[in-house]
């Protein structure tokens, strides 16, 4: 029987999720804060999901999202947010933190359900990869990608939470410089990224359908006649993190490369 834990400070909501629980057979744990739910999970990791609230006091849901998604032991339960904001920004807050699904308030118990389930399928099935590829549309699609793919980097190497932060942060960057500068939010246009996991180091190249362009035409966005400018600031950051940084203009192809290091241990997620 699948187990969930449900958090909600609502008692209404929690009660509704019970109900759930008992007719579609589901084993939980419910908490009414975000705090008592890492409390509950710093002894217990038994879980198959999580559907936490978005809106809650003291820890929201995006915080503790990305507490547990940052985490290795915690990384691949899949976390579906329940929230009654309904728009673009939220959703993409969301993801960008790691959210595997966005379900909004009032909620079909049914749809729910269907939304859980899939969840866990999915993981059931996702299994290690050392070389991924996939292809990108949107700023949506793009966050989400991203999330499966920091996944798999936090499952299947050493690196440090520092360490995955940094990746994600010019994952992030990268792509979306593809999708604007590349091209041009172009909707029939695509992006398309090849990742390998190496033992030593990750390889991940990102390539647009623009014009390409050259590293020494893209400004230093910390000189003083730049500093308000918006173009530059990804590849800025990633020139910085990453260990090497490449840009095949015929090919309109950016590569970057960050070696893992005997500094590279997992740190723990402090509650």
């Amino acid at each position: 029987m699948p187990k969930l834990l449900m958090v909600d400070d609502e008692p209404q909501v929690l009660e509704l999720l019970k109900e759930m629980c008992y007719t579609f057979d589901f084993d939980f744990q419910a908490f009414g804060s975000g705090f008592e739910a890492l409390s509950y999970l710093e002894h217990n990791r038994d879980i198959d999901a999580i559907i936490l609230d978005v809106m809650m006091p003291g820890i929201d849901g995006y915080q503790v999202c990305s507490k547990l998604k940052l985490n290795r032991d915690f990384n691949r339960i899949p976390i579906i947010l329940l929230t009654a904001l309904d728009n673009t920004f939220q959703k993409v807050k969301g993801f960008r933190v790691g959210a595997d699904e966005y379900v909004t308030k009032p909620f079909d118990l049914s749809g729910l359900v269907d939304t859980v389930r899939k969840c866990i399928d999915e993981n059931v099935e996702k299994k290690s990869r050392t070389h991924i590829e996939f292809v990108i549309g949107n700023e949506i699609s793009a966050i989400r990608e991203i999330n499966n793919l920091i996944s798999d980097i936090i499952f299947n190497t050493c690196f440090s939470q520092e360490g995955v932060a940094d990746l994600q942060i010019c994952f992030h960057e990268i792509c979306y410089n593809a999708l604007e500068h590349g091209n041009k939010f172009d909707v029939s246009k695509r992006v398309y990224v090849n990742c390998d996991l190496c033992h030593n180091r990750i390889e991940l190249k990102i390539r647009d359908e623009g014009d390409g362009f050259y590293l020494s035409q893209v400004a230093d966005p910390t000189d003083d006649e730049n500093i308000f400018k918006p173009r530059g600031r990804g590849l800025y950051l990633t020139r910085k993190l990453m260990d090497e940084v490449s840009v095949d203009r015929n090919s309109c192809t950016v590569k970057f490369i960050k070696y893992i290091t005997n500094d590279d241990t997992p740190l723990p997620l402090y509650f």
